[in-house]
């Protein structure tokens, strides 16, 4: 196991086992971007993308949010500035079409608030998986700002052309079940499952090999056992998000 952490001002880069992990780090401000951030964003993503070493990019923001959006109090230095203006929209649109447009696969790992250009930023990753109690929103109507038409179109893209209409013009934040259930994120995902997967990924790949196939018939007995599992198949029949908690015992 190979891991290479390096910071970049508030955007950080962890390198592991062919894993790049991009953390959004301004948790005192809920992660929102300043200038500086949306600048370096499209850099950092070029620089990975030439790396053969790194097959995938997670995109994530450091404690408990995702990305609040742009900082609201740089706006000052932008309203009525057309340069800034231009260098801002610039910088915005650059950030997403870099993760957009970036050879490996990149996973935004919705861990909080997803507003604004945070929700953005999210759209502009291939998957999206989102933790209870994740929430998005663009309330750019609200603030008087337009998104781009790029944004815009990948909205609809995921959403249809009906949410994406009452997203925009509303300005509502909608929480993680409704935005699975509209398409804007995969799913909330069962974490004992997870858990499970990368332990299997991790030694079939790396090493030390299970002790028996009885180890391995283990993990799927418990997790049949698990209030997960109950869980899951429950709310499918139900036709509803699933409620996990990650809760491995009867």
């Amino acid at each position: 196991m190979i891991i290479e952490s390096v910071d970049n001002g508030f955007l950080n880069v962890c390198r592991e086992d062919g894993i790049a992990t991009v953390t959004v780090n301004r948790p005192e401000s809920r992660n929102a971007m300043t200038p500086a951030m949306w600048r370096d964003m499209a850099p950092v993503m070029e620089s990975l993308g030439k790396e053969n070493e790194v097959r995938v990019i997670v995109l994530r923001g450091e404690g408990s949010g995702f990305v609040s959006g742009a900082d609201i109090r740089e706006f000052e230095g932008i309203a009525g500035n057309l340069d800034a203006a231009r260098d801002h929209v610039r910088c915005v649109e650059g950030a997403m079409e870099a993760i957009s447009e970036v050879r490996q696969p990149v996973i935004a790992m919705v861990n909080g608030h997803a507003i604004g250009g945070g929700c953005e930023l999210a759209m502009a990753c291939d998957l999206r998986y989102a933790i209870r109690g994740a929430k998005f929103g663009i309330p750019a109507c609200r603030l008087g700002v337009v998104i781009s038409f790029q944004n815009t179109q990948r909205l609809m893209q995921l959403v249809g052309p009906a949410y994406a209409q009452e997203m925009l013009m509303t300005g509502n934040v909608i929480e993680a079940d409704e935005a699975g259930r509209i398409g804007l994120v995969m799913c909330r995902l069962a974490p004992l499952t997870i858990q499970v997967a990368k332990v299997h990924i991790r030694r079939a790949l790396l090493g030390p090999p299970l002790s028996s196939p009885k180890e391995g018939t283990a993990f799927s007995i418990n997790a049949y056992l698990s209030k997960d599992f109950k869980e899951g198949y429950t709310a499918f029949l139900e036709k509803r998000m699933p409620n996990f908690k990650g809760e491995s015992v009867k």
